[in-house]
């Protein structure tokens, strides 16, 4: 296939996933740092929004489109780079789930904005899942933040897996991971073990056996007492 069709293909298919979504963008505010970013990940910027890197899109700047929600289509594995300042965006702290190579994410800081924890956009919110999810969290200029090189969650260097004993860890995302049973577990925090519970099992048998065994010799002890009696 020639490179320009692949090209054309690529922004085309661009435009239908993104289209819609970048039709209230403010053009003419968009930030110089996405082409130097775009550049440092061998990318080249198209339709001045999308970094490319090898006929697939890894880039999208959302500068100034005023929105209110993430964007789902946007939620892609091979996604590196996303730009948001502009946007008044809310967060139920999911929204970046699966978004595994992800690793430069650009948002405003105004101070303006009504202080809330889970808005993306407010000055005192740090990178989706805070310090320990990447290797560089700063504030730029005064306005904005720039997150940088995701940290893998699940990484015991790292230490912040909250996953059970008996489970294993796969990381989803900044601040996302996603906790499986080991092979021989189940159950609530993977507490039960597969199997026949030998242990429960011996315990039980144990205890039903004293118990019977004790209140057989009360019982004969009962019975003797009574014919002394008599």
């Amino acid at each position: 296939m020639s490179p320009y069709l692949s090209i054309w293909l690529l922004v085309f298919w661009t435009d239908c996933l993104f289209g819609e979504l970048l039709q209230n963008c403010d053009s003419s505010h968009l930030t110089l740092n996405f082409s130097q970013a775009c550049s440092d990940y061998n990318g080249v910027v198209i339709n001045q929004r999308f970094c490319v890197q090898k006929n697939t899109t890894v880039g999208v700047d959302f500068t100034n489109c005023h929105l209110q929600t993430f964007p789902s289509e946007v939620v892609r594995p091979h996604i590196l780079l996303i730009f948001l300042p502009g946007n008044e965006i809310f967060s139920d702290g999911d929204v970046f789930c699966d978004l595994k190579q992800l690793d430069y994410l650009y948002v405003v800081t105004t101070k303006w904005f009504s202080v809330s924890y889970h808005r993306l956009l407010d000055s005192n919110i740090s990178c989706p899942g805070g310090q320990i999810s990447w290797a560089e969290d700063r504030v730029q200029t005064l306005r904005y933040r720039l997150c940088r090189h995701q940290l893998d969650s699940c990484d015991q260097k790292v230490n912040v897996t909250r996953c059970p004993s008996y489970s294993l860890c796969e990381f989803n995302g900044p601040d996302c991971l996603t906790c499986t049973c080991r092979e021989d577990y189940y159950g609530h925090k993977c507490m039960n073990k597969k199997g026949f519970p030998l242990v429960s099992f011996s315990t039980i048998l144990v205890g039903t056996v004293l118990l019977f065994s004790a209140l057989l010799w009360l019982n004969r002890k009962g019975e003797r007492y009574r014919r002394l009696s008599d």
